[in-house]
């Protein structure tokens, strides 16, 4: 557990992962990598830079791509760090 604490104050780097749950909405859930430019590999969240960044301002960055296409979208994001 705390390895997975360390890599959450750390925020996540290129080649980590995020699962994101999204209520009712398959095609925009998944285990989405993080590119090498920082961004989401996933056509819907690619202006989400998510390299570096604390899961918390992660969260909120998915909540506004969300938020063009539901008012109150429901998700989960899980951060998966690759542990070297």
């Amino acid at each position: 557990a705390d390895v997975q604490q360390a890599a959450q104050k750390a925020g996540l780097r290129p080649g980590d992962m995020v699962r994101i749950n999204v209520w009712r909405n398959p095609e925009l859930s998944g285990d989405i990598v993080v590119d090498v430019d920082s961004t989401l590999r996933h056509p819907m969240y690619r202006e989400v830079r998510a390299a570096g960044r604390p899961t918390s301002e992660v969260v909120g960055m998915v909540r506004t791509v969300l938020r063009k296409y539901e008012v109150e979208p429901q998700f989960v994001l899980e951060p998966l760090f690759r542990i070297v």
